[in-house]
């Protein structure tokens, strides 16, 4: 079974993820939906930067009994 990754559209009006194959890496697909041209990266796609969560509105509350 080969590998698939998700790709986004580049059309401002679509917007839509797609799977494609490994196999077209480096080259051009058709959106789905709306026919654009999305240029599929040559190389595996690079590691998002995670950051921790940011704190929200309320303090931290323990809600271990005691």
């Amino acid at each position: 079974m080969s590998e698939v990754f998700a790709v986004r559209c580049p059309a401002p009006a679509c917007r839509k993820y797609m799977l494609v194959e490994a196999a077209d890496r480096g080259t051009v697909v058709a959106c789905l939906i709306c026919k654009a041209g999305i240029q599929i990266p040559a190389g595996p796609p690079s590691p998002v930067a995670s950051s921790p969560p940011a704190a929200g509105p309320y303090p931290a509350v323990d809600f271990a009994p005691k």
